[in-house]
């Protein structure tokens, strides 16, 4: 071989070299792209399985702010529902009361409170001193162990006298508080130990004053601060008759109306952390924070015809609700069952139907019938179809029960 012809042999040989090392740096791009390709693939798997895991999660935890476990307790308190003589129990701070709302003379059983823990029953005596008729509004009791009592009362000459009085466990009488022209509807004590009062001032209305209807006091009854304009309020009202265009159908007081089916019903209830209150007539809930800030929702309710029975309030926005869905005809009831308030940021809110806790008729009769109250992070209820002592049903009307009905405790 010359020289020419082994230049011109190394030349090609160099050049297939290059082209099996561009071939090969090519392959080698190609591996470390598809690998880099592979890696980003895992990651976005492993991204969407996550996000899925996060989002079952989310729902899974979501379930559980609505649903209901099985009852942890359930015991069963004589006398607790004598509702002849005295108001629907209510349950709060450890213990179970009632009270006779008409009072014309000092009764010696005027409030009657039950422990929840060793059921101690005690009847505490009230009662107007003079001539009158003393209306008792509401009743609660704080976590210090005393009694508030919110209402009115009336002399001979007709005039009313609107107080919360607070009462010890014997019936002595630790402080009357004035509260001026606002009848308190109801009332209820905070952990800060003040109360809260929600009512209607007539006096106001008949001149067409604006006040303000929610309000909080100290434990020695000073006046702290007061929110919820009744013009806003009446604002979302609608006169009764075009003839008398001033007339509406609110009414948040006791003694004017059938608590059951009225529609001016109206709950307050004090929580953990903050105080809400339901007005019926306007599908409204209320809360302040602790940072005493009043925010208000328009609340949509399950069905057209439903009656809010019972409302407690366990931490911020944590609301539980019990209903009767009533029938077309307005004849009675056919469900019963507990709602959680579930908020949106548009400022409406709606009641989602907590798992485990409906009762129908016709298909399950033996289910949730009714709120308590609370005691402690745990729910207290009424169940229907259950038997007391000598086999007497206690749920047979809307509203009524009879005998000794157990009650039930669940932490939702």
């Amino acid at each position: 071989m010359n020289r020419l012809d082994f230049v011109s042999d190394l030349r090609i040989r160099l050049t297939k070299t290059r082209q099996t090392f561009k071939a090969v740096r090519c392959l080698f791009s190609s591996y470390v792209r598809l690998e880099r390709a592979f890696q980003l693939f895992g990651l976005a798997l492993i991204g969407s399985l996550s996000l899925v895991m996060l989002t079952f999660s989310a729902a899974r935890d979501s379930r559980q702010l609505i649903s209901l476990p099985p009852p942890w307790q359930q015991k069963t308190f004589v006398n607790a529902f004598n509702l002849e003589s005295y108001s629907f129990p209510q349950a709060a701070n450890g213990y179970l009361w009632s009270f006779r709302e008409r009072l014309t003379d000092n009764e010696r059983h005027a409030i009657r409170i039950i422990s929840l823990q060793d059921e101690r029953v005690t009847d505490i005596p009230f009662g107007p001193k003079d001539a009158g008729t003393l209306w008792v509004n509401d009743v609660t009791i704080t976590a210090d162990h005393e009694v508030l009592v919110g209402g009115s009362s009336s002399a001979g000459d007709g005039q009313l006298a609107n107080f919360v009085v607070k009462l010890d466990f014997v019936g002595n009488v630790l402080g009357v508080f004035d509260i001026g022209s606002l009848e308190p509807g109801r009332v209820c004590s905070d952990t800060q130990g003040g109360f809260w009062t929600i009512g209607q001032d007539k006096n106001a209305e008949t001149s067409n004053s604006n006040y303000d209807m929610l309000r909080k006091y100290s434990s020695a009854g000073v006046l702290l601060k007061s929110y919820l304009a009744s013009d806003a309020v009446y604002s979302q009202l609608v006169p009764r008759s075009l003839e008398n265009k001033n007339a509406y159908d609110l009414n948040l007081i006791r003694r004017f109306h059938d608590p059951e089916r009225s529609p001016g019903n109206i709950f307050l209830v004090c929580g953990n952390s903050s105080v809400g209150a339901y007005i019926s007539q306007t599908k409204t809930w209320v809360e302040v924070t602790d940072d005493r800030v009043l925010q208000t929702w328009t609340v949509a309710l399950p069905a057209k015809s439903t009656g809010v029975t019972g409302v407690v309030l366990l931490n911020e926005r944590r609301v539980y609700a019990s209903m009767r869905i009533f029938s077309k005809d307005g004849k009675g009831d056919f469900m019963r069952g507990l709602y959680a308030l579930q908020f949106s940021q548009d400022g409406t809110a709606s009641w989602a139907t907590v798992d485990g806790a409906l009762m129908s008729r016709a298909s399950i009769p033996e289910g949730f019938a009714r709120l308590v109250g609370r005691d402690g992070p745990s729910l207290v209820y009424l169940r229907n179809g259950y038997a007391t002592i000598n086999g007497t049903m206690f749920c047979c009307s809307p509203g009524y029960y009879s005998g000794n009905p157990p009650l039930f405790w669940s932490r939702p």
